[in-house]
């Protein structure tokens, strides 16, 4: 936007505010003392300042910001709400959405994704049990409580459902469970530096609320939820995927009146957006802003592999950040600003040769690098011949760039490897894991995990600040005081061949390696994530396949020293039935596009009919809006995704005449576009 443009329409909002007559007041509360800020109606920019006049430093004080940052945060940020009760929050816009066929490709994937857990542990995951701080991952349904403060800044709807992949919001289908466990995945690695429990139990009234400054065991809801209503009542259009008051993890007394942290799965429902969502949405929580750019966009889109989680960055290696990537606009540390709420974990493993542990962490219990400083050193005892040693991040979405380093006694450097990191694709990155094999001696030798940046942060690396998160350690070769790995498990067999599924049993290995076995790793070939089951685990259904395709299942046990040998099987899945009346959907039948109501923003509406669905369900739609010229030419289009449940739409546009077409998709493919609805003016 032009600085002139910016002068015209804060004036516009400054004569629109004194029309209607908007404006603060301070309130006092029952005892007088503190006074609280109140405005009439949530208001946004410049007419937010307008309304503050000269309680601005009231208000600032109020979300823990100097006058001049809350100043700044209105001017510059669109996204930038204060409510009623003078609360900062954000109405969140997806500038780095995935694509329409992204999030179709999704949609089907998340269909046939194996859960990494059983089912029955869907409701169960604690990332750090026992903690004095909770972030609460609420899938399943919210009401709001009567006092909380989201009612007085436009909800409406007190009560909504939780998250679903499709209409039915009453029960949980695999593919769901399987959704919910990779983002509770997710969350778990953004916040793995820090002394809190994100977990998807729900947890005791008192874990959440603090009653005073003296109650030390608190926490935060973050609901994820399809309602559409009340997305549309305090988030705005569908590219708002989620909104949450700042500065508020610690408020004391009226606590539950700031909660919930929303994230809107209707629109964005990929496992990738949702966490994504919550850890950021979280973060204003803490009390954090977004990182955007000076003089230009609200989020930063980021750079390489790499954007910062208070970002919108649609890149595989997300990370807390301190803005240092090039005219950053908030030099915000984050790592600080979420440390007074939820403190830094403390670190239990020793960074020198003289403090190192002897027990290597493993999948099912990993250890975390906790702070840009954070070493952690591993005595693997006298060794001799070839070691082989391997570092690996988090399973899914890590946060963490590992360096392994083997150190002599004196801490002297002997071997390193720090491979080079790349993006693979929007949500893989490699080179983040590292392994060497090292010709030991006979001497004493360490191995050393260190987080690491890569690059430049300037243009297109990042530094270290953000590179924490979870880790395993294997060592192979040498004999450690942690033992050795246990044998290969026995007896495998296959049943319940199907064309897209099959189960896997066995038995326990021969040996333990002289250490009980603490978990079994399952893979297939063909992709899907790793699976990590319990040690009393004995079978396991792989799902997802494809029909008539050969797959090697295989499983290994590991022990406190690591992963054994693996055993394998190869099965080809049954052919699927020729089904000749399974097709892609028909072409919707396209409606009555009809221009927007007068007045606020500029609008149309299109409503079509549902298609026959080609023998499967359909999974949403795609409406194609198109600019026209004079000679009804086309001459820009935009896309937006719908709910299978949804036949009708209002679609914010620009200035000009428009019309629209639409198609529907189910597992199976496209349908042909509808044909051109009538062209309408957007007002």
């Amino acid at each position: 936007m032009s600085s002139s443009l910016a002068r015209v329409m804060r004036a516009a909002l400054s004569l629109g505010l004194a029309a209607t007559g908007l404006s603060l007041a301070i309130v006092p509360t029952a005892d007088a003392a503190p006074t609280e800020p109140s405005l009439a109606r949530p208001a946004q920019g410049a007419a937010a300042l307008v309304a503050i006049g000269s309680d601005l430093a009231a208000v600032a004080r109020l979300n823990g910001l100097s006058a001049a940052q809350l100043a700044d945060v209105l001017r510059t940020d669109s996204t930038a709400w204060i409510g009623t009760s003078g609360k900062l929050f954000f109405r969140e816009r997806d500038y780095a959405a995935p694509s329409a066929s992204e999030r179709r490709s999704a949609a089907r994937a998340a269909a046939s994704k194996a859960a990494p857990y059983p089912s029955s542990q869907t409701f169960q995951l604690h990332s750090k049990p026992g903690s004095n701080r909770t972030i609460y991952l609420d899938f399943d349904g919210y009401t709001v409580a009567n006092d909380s403060q989201w009612l007085s800044d436009g909800l409406v709807t007190k009560s909504v459902e939780g998250y679903s992949l499709d209409a039915n919001t009453s029960t949980f289908s695999e593919a769901e469970h399987a959704a919910m466990q990779e983002i509770w995945q997710r969350v778990t690695e953004d916040y793995a530096p820090f002394d809190v429990d994100v977990t998807t139990q729900a947890p005791a009234a008192a874990a959440i609320d603090r009653s005073g400054s003296g109650d030390q065991v608190f926490g935060t809801v973050a609901v994820v939820t399809n309602n559409k209503s009340a997305h549309q009542q305090i988030c705005g259009d569908p590219s708002c995927l989620g909104i949450a008051y700042t500065d508020v993890f610690t408020e004391a007394g009226d606590h539950m009146a700031y909660q919930p942290a929303w994230t809107f799965s209707g629109y964005y429902n990929d496992a990738k957006t949702v966490a994504e969502t919550i850890s950021h949405e979280v973060g204003h929580n803490f009390g954090l802003l977004h990182d955007g750019v000076v003089n230009g966009v609200d989020y930063y889109e980021g750079q390489g592999l790499w954007g910062p989680l208070m970002g919108s960055a649609n890149l595989p290696l997300s990370q807390w950040d301190k803005g240092e990537y090039k005219n950053a606009n908030n030099k915000q540390a984050d790592l600080d600003v979420i440390a007074t709420g939820a403190p830094m974990r403390t670190d239990d493993v020793g960074n020198t040769v003289a403090a190192a542990a002897t027990t290597l962490p493993i999948a099912s219990t990993p250890n975390v690098i906790s702070t840009p400083s954070d070493v952690d050193v591993y005595s693997l005892g006298s060794c001799t011949g070839d070691v082989v040693l391997k570092a690996t991040p988090a399973p899914v979405s890590p946060n963490l760039d590992i360096k392994l380093t083997v150190l002599d006694a004196t801490g002297k450097v002997l071997a390193t490897a720090d491979p080079a990191s790349a993006k693979v694709n929007n949500d893989v990155a490699s080179g983040l894991d590292a392994s060497l094999t090292y010709a030991a001696t006979g001497a004493p030798i360490y191995a050393a995990v260190d987080g690491v940046g890569s690059g430049n942060p300037l243009t297109t690396g990042y530094s270290d600040y953000g590179s924490l998160g979870q880790y395993s350690l294997s060592a192979a070769g040498c004999g450690t005081s942690t033992g050795t790995a246990p044998g290969a498990p026995t007896g495998l067999a296959t049943s319940g061949l199907s064309p897209v599924s099959v189960t896997l049993t066995w038995s326990a290995p021969a040996s333990d390696g002289g250490s009980p076995v603490t978990e079994y790793r399952l893979s297939r070939t063909g992709g899907g994530s790793s699976v990590v089951l319990a040690p009393t685990a004995r079978s396991y259904t792989f799902t997802g396949l494809n029909p008539s395709t050969a797959y090697t299942l295989s499983v290994a046990a590991a022990n406190s020293a690591g992963p054994g040998p693996g055993a394998s099987v190869t099965v080809t899945t049954n052919p699927e039935e020729p089904d000749p009346t399974v097709t892609a959907p028909d072409a919707p039948l396209i409606g009555k596009a009809k221009a927007g109501p007068r007045g606020g923003a500029r609008t149309a509406s299109i409503s079509w009919a549902a298609p026959f669905d080609g023998g499967s369900r359909i999974l949403g739609y795609t409406v194609y809006a198109h600019k026209v010229n004079g000679r009804n030419q086309i001459v820009k289009t935009k896309t937006f995704e719908v709910d299978a449940t949804v036949t009708a739409v209002s679609i914010k546009l620009g200035t000009g005449f428009w019309a629209f077409q639409v198609l529907a998709y189910n597992e199976v493919g496209d349908s042909d576009l509808s044909d051109f609805s009538a062209v309408v003016q957007a007002r």
